[in-house]
């Protein structure tokens, strides 16, 4: 493995153990392959709608309208602590703090903050501007409406946050020299000042997000990353000096993510395709680095699992996996918790990062995932259903739940599940009859995975299966999140290898990097 010659400051990152790579991830609802990558929930390959996928990280919107980072805050904020939100973007949008936007400048916010002294563009210097606007804006009264008073309390406290944070930021500067004709370097030299004003701020923890363009590479890829990585790795050691100096560099994490990777087919011009999974890293002072976490393809061959067959590698890693642990080390920790701030994490199994697994110190506290660490198995059954067609992956989420509570009572242990696959047997049969068959009944076979914190449950798990599979049934018709009849439940088995639509996990646990310390010569 290697990094771009341009990236000599990030490569001294990483071998100073403060940068971990991400290898192969991206934007999933479920563990998929080429051969069921599209029941992944989402506009794949759409710069728009996979710009909102990786900062929501919740496919199915159980939280609908906020970013990962900002539930992350929401969390913190009902433990009373003071967290503030600065970026503009939708992985900072919370239910109960409004983000911030600032631009590079670090004086000005948006809303904007109007002068004092003057109203934009006219002649009539010395209109005291601010004391019209709160006079405007005052108490209510007989005639205002819920939304002039929203309208009017959002003014009025936007003004009083800009005026906040602009007096906190004066008279304080950087020691490191940051380019202020680069834009990521303005945002970097502008987030480096908030931080050192933590404490006139009066925030216990901070979400900021920065954004770069221009990585579009239809055209000239090669040029253009020759072009834009120099400035890259210099924001980042720029960024990453700054707060050495300030002494918080332990308190810091910077991850870098993007909507996808590109193709791994050359387009036209020697440019490239949109892809979808991606390599990427994170650093700071805590972080435990010096590895690679994920799975980078075993090839570049069309029949390898992780090629769509267009080029575009598929993900083997969800977002959901680092931001686990991510989450962890800011300090949520409650199972009800993270499953708030990722909802769909469920449906990766075991397949999540700790703490333990990300940062330094760590490792004997948040080291193990509930529901992990002992029996793993895969079982198949048959389901007879009311209607010729799959579950659907909200579903899958749901009959995922149902098993797992299932199985972790008779087993008296926390257990993981999530659906692997499904099957239609209906060998023999045309799509057109099929189609004609919709509203008959289906047989399909789940293959499902199951993973537990104690040992030796595997055969008291899969008799469980059978033994009350008329209670799994009932309780499968009956959930609010399941539209589809089940007739009929076949018994279970456990299969010992993993059906070919199955990911290809590693033989390591899910607590341990794939490659220790590779190289990273330029």
């Amino acid at each position: 493995f290697g990094l771009h010659k341009a990236f000599d400051g990030l490569k001294h990152i990483y071998d100073a153990g403060d940068a971990i790579f991400l290898a192969n991830f991206g934007h999933l609802s479920k563990p998929v392959t080429n051969k069921n990558w599209h029941q992944t929930r989402g506009q794949l390959f759409s710069h728009f709608d996979m710009m909102k996928e990786i900062q929501y990280v919740d496919p199915f919107r159980k939280a609908f309208g906020t970013g990962v980072l900002g539930r992350m805050a929401d969390v913190l904020i009902g433990e009373q602590m003071s967290v503030e939100l600065i970026g503009g973007g939708t992985i900072e949008r919370s239910q109960l703090a409004r983000p911030i936007t600032v631009d590079g400048s670090g004086t000005q916010f948006y809303p904007y903050q109007f002068y004092p002294n003057h109203i934009y563009g006219s002649n009539n210097i010395g209109f005291d501007m601010i004391d019209a606007l709160e006079n405007i804006n005052n108490q209510t009264t007989q005639d205002s409406g819920i939304y002039g008073d929203h309208w009017s309390r959002t003014f009025i406290n936007s003004e009083a946050k800009s005026a906040h944070i602009i007096d906190s930021l004066s008279g304080v500067g950087t020691t490191q020299v940051f380019n202020e004709r680069d834009s990521l370097q303005r945002q970097f030299k502008t987030i480096a000042r908030l931080i050192k004003a933590h404490k006139k701020r009066k925030v216990n923890r901070d979400v900021f997000r920065a954004f770069e363009g221009g990585f579009d590479t239809h055209s000239n890829m090669k040029s253009v990353h020759d072009g834009r990585f120099p400035g890259l790795d210099n924001a980042l050691t720029a960024l990453r000096n700054e707060l050495v100096y300030q002494d918080v560099w332990e308190n810091v994490t910077v991850v870098l993510t993007s909507e996808f990777g590109r193709s791994i087919t050359p387009g036209h011009s020697e440019g490239t395709d949109h892809g979808w999974g991606g390599n990427y890293f994170m650093m700071g002072g805590s972080v435990k680095g010096g590895y690679m976490l994920g799975e980078y393809p075993t090839s570049f061959k069309g029949s390898d699992s992780t090629n769509d067959g267009r080029g575009r590698v598929i993900p083997t890693r969800s977002w959901d996996a680092v931001w686990n642990g991510i989450g962890q080390w800011f300090g949520i920790t409650e199972e009800e918790d993270l499953n708030y701030i990722l909802p769909n994490r469920a449906n990766f199994g075991c397949e999540l990062y700790t703490a333990g697994d990300l940062f330094k110190g760590m490792e004997s506290t948040m080291s193990t995932l509930p529901g992990c660490g002992g029996d793993s198995f895969i079982t198949v059954q048959e389901f007879t259903l009311g209607e010729t067609r799959f579950y659907k992956e909200n579903e899958e989420v749901a009959l995922g739940k149902i098993f797992s509570e299932r199985v972790g009572k008779a087993t008296n242990s926390t257990v993981r599940c999530f659906v692997i696959q499904q099957k239609i047997i209906d060998e023999g049969v045309t799509p057109k009859q099929r189609h004609k068959r919709r509203l008959q009944t289906a047989t399909i076979e789940l293959t499902l995975k199951f993973s537990s914190d104690a040992v030796g449950v595997e055969n008291l798990a899969v008799d469980t299966l059978n033994t009350e599979a008329e209670e799994i049934k009932s309780e499968i018709e009956t959930s609010p999140d399941i539209k589809l009849v089940v007739l009929e439940v076949s018994d279970a088995y456990v299969v010992t290898e993993s059906p070919t639509l199955v990911p290809s996990l590693s033989t390591l646990p899910s607590n341990m990097p794939n490659i220790p310390n590779p190289s990273f010569e330029p």
